[in-house]
């Protein structure tokens, strides 16, 4: 029979063994390779920037997210878009405005305002969306 210090210092291994492995396989099962590339987005939306939803983007260098997209106001007032999964292991980016350019918080990819790997690990572009502004009314399409 086995006492109860012996049975949890099992239990406890057997939750590290499994952690273990899990944190192993993280990033590889999630890492695109040349036969998995990111599906394309085809999004058309149309917002206000009157309303309450995308009051970020009244501020030089906000965001937000809506369909899978980040929009973010840049330094000269003009909005840009992408997907917002990062291509590495889907993480959503941030807009950084001093940079002008997206960052994946999870493992430090970063892209361009266009979309471009910069820095790794992700393999992929961010795919660049349209952006057309008319008064307060925003159109984002692929």
């Amino acid at each position: 029979m086995m006492d109860r210090k012996e049975f949890l210092v099992k239990l406890g291994l057997g939750v590290a063994a499994i952690a273990f492995m899990d944190t192993l396989q993280g990033c590889s099962k999630n890492t695109p390779s040349p036969n998995n590339a990111p599906a394309a987005l085809n999004v058309n939306f149309t917002f206000l920037l009157t309303d309450a939803t995308y009051a970020a983007l009244r501020n030089v260098g906000g965001y937000v997210y809506t369909n899978g997209v980040i929009v973010a106001r840049t330094a000269t007032n003009t909005y840009i878009a992408v997907a917002q999964a990062c291509t590495h292991a889907g993480c959503d980016v941030v807009y950084e405005l001093q940079q002008n350019d997206f960052y994946c918080p999870c493992h430090g990819s970063v892209f361009n305002a266009s979309g471009a790997v910069t820095v790794g690990p992700a393999s992929y572009s961010l795919q660049l969306m349209t952006v057309k502004v008319t008064g307060n009314s925003v159109n984002v399409h692929s």
